[in-house]
């Protein structure tokens, strides 16, 4: 696995250790800038061969008039101070360096890595010195650029003195105290093997979870027991190191510790999302939409955890986010997200460096097929009716991977929503049993011999006969083997694995026995075994078990006993289901071993979706008393994500962030709206969707409803929005591919 090059693996470390001690003793702006001046002639070298070798003077212009413009006390304060304490972390990179270095987070490649907080202020130092060699987007397409070159640049500007304050106020902060509790990253990946579909999300039982509303307030002060959104782009910090002041930019300078993702992290793909555990928050940023920029100073700091999610921007074309595909990428996004303590192991090969890392690769161009194929979408628009936009939805069947090319399905069935394309219905050719599905006819004699005896009445009654005798005999099979109280895999026979093995035994509770072992045996291979009639027993059984809990007194043991057999048996379910994709949960074979419960909440918590394929009332139930109590999980504290600049629905994508926090079976989601009018009539929204009582497929239907109306329609003036819509639905309808008329 690729190691990041930190400047104490340089051979040039000994200077770097020379100047950082000058800094440490520098009494004034001049000395200060021209020990920094040098360092970054020294360090500052890209990998660029095209780009000019020349010395920028200029860099640190900024920073010396910052200095200029402070008081006497804060000059003071600075150089007694806060620089010592920068320069020393500085110099303390060698002894705080983990002995197998610091490992790249690589595309694809889940993984939970632990930090040292004095290590990663050691970094961040570092960078504020800008020691490391200089990333450019044609070099390292996939990183960032952690130096602090470009943020002096801007340091002219009052915005950029907040986020500059900020960070003083960290390492000030790291001076007098250093909490011991260790940082973590982690990077979450939704593989193939866990992905789903939109007929997955739409077979979903599950309710949705709580949803409180926020109209006022500041997310960031929701408190440590939350889990914060945070919008990101897919190279996580943006512009936060030039002069950008977006939400994503406010939460990484006010959580400075989060800078580090720059160095180390590659860019989100759709499957991946980040979370940063146990980070700073040292400061408040408020007034940027205002004008007004004011930092406020934490004096006593909190631990945050942070979900980084970077959604689709749609400045361009805003109506490309109605399309299913967009619609499913940002709910599996949220999903893997939103997920808490799920098993994260990477299952692709693993790359050796990041993009650009390696002197051997070559940067790798931004060429996903969904990107592409959205701006064909866009110039398709752009030069066609608007009666033909109804090709929209199915214009892209999967969503495309860059760094590995996979190819993740929207649907099961991609014929499944061809009911939007106008000339489906008169374009597509239709095969009968006796023609063949290739261009070239294939004729041997011997079929067409058999047509011509078929073509005959009395050769057509005859074999019509002959079908009924041996529909006969196989019903008078099952009736013997009913006799017994034996039921088997396939009607009418034992199977050809027991045949011999059991022909000497008569004892009914041997074939049952052995029957069950080979049933076991076989889920690990195969999804087709034919397990409906005995599912349907065991979901009546277990159902009704479930419906009298609390309506019906029973004693401890017996309910102990039952919850048992439920935990039980949701193990089995889930492994038959998921099979050599069950990796990481450990589940016993036999029904009489104990299976440890942690494991089985997590896989419950895990795939519930897989549960809910089976369209059984036991699913949501079953879901909820394995888990019994979901007190472990944190909620959820979110906000208009994906909207404001990149002109995302505000309705839309609060749906798709409750119905990915319902599926992760959250307590509850917090929801500020920042006063945002299109969120005005979401009090009334939750009170009609409490009263239907919707699942998540419910409401995942009536978005898939609405997307089409606004792929044909997409001016607002022409459809309703979907708040509206939602509450003009009388009843809960299932989603028709074919009906996509405007409700009244």
């Amino acid at each position: 696995m690729a190691l990041v090059m930190l400047p104490c693996d340089l051979p040039w470390w000994p200077t770097i250790v020379h100047h950082l001690t000058q800094i440490s003793t520098a009494t004034n702006a001049g000395d200060l800038i021209e020990s920094m001046q040098r360092i970054h002639n020294l360090c500052n070298v890209g990998l660029d061969p095209d780009e000019a070798e020349t010395s920028d003077v200029d860099v640190f212009n900024g920073f010396h008039q910052f200095l200029d413009e402070l008081n006497d006390e804060e000059k003071f304060s600075f150089f007694n101070h806060t620089l010592p304490c920068i320069a020393q972390r500085a110099i303390d990179l060698k002894r705080l360096r983990p002995p197998n270095g610091l490992h790249f987070s690589l595309q694809q490649q889940g993984d939970r890595v632990e930090y040292n907080r004095d290590f990663v202020a050691s970094l961040l130092a570092h960078g504020f010195f800008s020691t490391f060699p200089k990333r450019t987007l044609k070099t390292h397409p996939t990183l960032q650029d952690f130096n602090f070159t470009n943020f002096f640049r801007y340091l002219h500007l009052e915005h950029q003195k907040c986020k500059f304050r900020s960070l003083l106020h960290y390492f000030n902060y790291m001076g007098r105290c250093t909490p011991q509790k260790k940082i973590f990253l982690s990077r979450k990946v939704m593989h193939s093997s866990h992905w789903l579909t939109l007929d997955d999300w739409e077979q979903c039982k599950l309710p949705l979870c709580p949803l409180l509303i926020r109209r006022q307030g500041d997310i960031y002060s929701i408190g440590s027991d939350h889990v914060i959104v945070c919008s990101t782009t897919n190279r996580i910090g943006g512009d936060v190191l030039a002069d950008g002041m977006s939400m994503e930019c406010i939460q990484l300078i006010t959580c400075p510790e989060m800078l580090v993702i720059l160095l180390c992290v590659e860019a989100l793909e759709d499957n991946e999302v980040l979370i940063a555990e146990g980070v700073l928050q040292v400061t408040k940023i408020s007034g940027v939409k205002a004008g007004n920029v004011m930092l406020e100073k934490i004096m006593s700091p909190q631990l945050l955890t942070v979900c980084c999610m970077d959604p689709e921007d749609y400045s361009e074309f805003p109506v490309l986010q109605y399309q299913q595909d967009c619609i499913l990428r940002e709910l599996n996004k949220a999903l893997v997200g939103f997920r808490q303590k799920s098993n994260s192991n990477g299952i692709l090969p693993r790359r050796l460096s990041p993009i650009g890392e390696s002197f051997s690769s070559t940067p790798e161009k931004d060429t996903s097929i969904k990107k592409t194929e959205s701006r064909q979408v866009q110039q398709h628009q752009q030069q066609q009716p608007l009666q033909q936009q109804m090709e929209l939805p199915q214009r892209t069947k999967f969503i495309v991977l860059g760094s590995s090319g996979e190819c993740l399905p929207v649907t099961r069935h991609q014929s499944r929503y061809s009911s939007c394309h106008s000339a489906s219905s008169t374009d597509q050719e239709f095969h009968s049993a006796r023609t063949s599905f290739t261009e070239e006819e294939v004729d041997d004699g011997s079929s067409k011999q058999y047509s011509c005896q078929l073509d005959k009445e009395d050769r057509r009654s005859i074999f019509a006969e002959r079908l009924r005798e041996a529909l006969d005999r196989a019903e008078a099979a099952t009736a013997e083997t009913e006799e017994t109280d034996i039921r088997y895999g396939r009607d009418g026979s034992c199977g050809f694995v027991l045949e011999e093995e059991c022909a000497g035994s008569t004892d009914p509770n041997v074939f049952r026995e052995r029957l069950n072992q080979y049933r076991s045996a076989s889920s690990k291979y195969s999804f087709t075994t034919d397990y409906s009639s005995e599912l349907e027993i065991v979901y009546e059984q277990l159902g009704r078990w479930l419906e009298e809990d609390g309506t019906i007194p029973i004693d401890v043991d017996t309910k102990a006993i039952r919850e048992r057999a439920v935990i039980q048996f949701a193990g089995n379910l889930l492994k038959r289901t998921l099979s050599e994709s069950f990796v990481g949960i450990s589940v016993t074979d036999g029904i009489q071993e104990e299976i440890p419960a942690k494991n089985i909440k997590i896989a419950a918590r895990s795939l519930s979706l897989e549960l809910a394929r089976h369209k059984n009332k036991l699913a949501a139930q079953l879901v909820s008393v394995v888990l019994n109590r979901n007190e472990d999980l944190m909620p959820l504290a979110t906000y208009n994500w994906g909207c404001s600049s990149r002109k995302g629905d505000p309705q839309l994508k609060l749906f798709i962030q409750w119905l990915a926090a319902s599926v992760a079976l959250l307590p509850h989601i917090v929801y500020f709206t920042a006063a945002n009018s299109q969120l005005n009539k979401l009090d009334t929204v939750c009170r009609v969707l409490l009263d239907r009582q919707w699942s998540v497929g419910d409401l995942i239907s009536a978005l898939l409803r609405y997307s089409d109306i606004k792929i044909v329609n997409p001016h607002e003036n022409i459809s309703p929005s979907l708040f509206e819509q939602i509450i003009g639905m009388e009843e809960r309808t299932p989603y028709d591919k074919s009906d996509n008329s405007t409700p009244e």
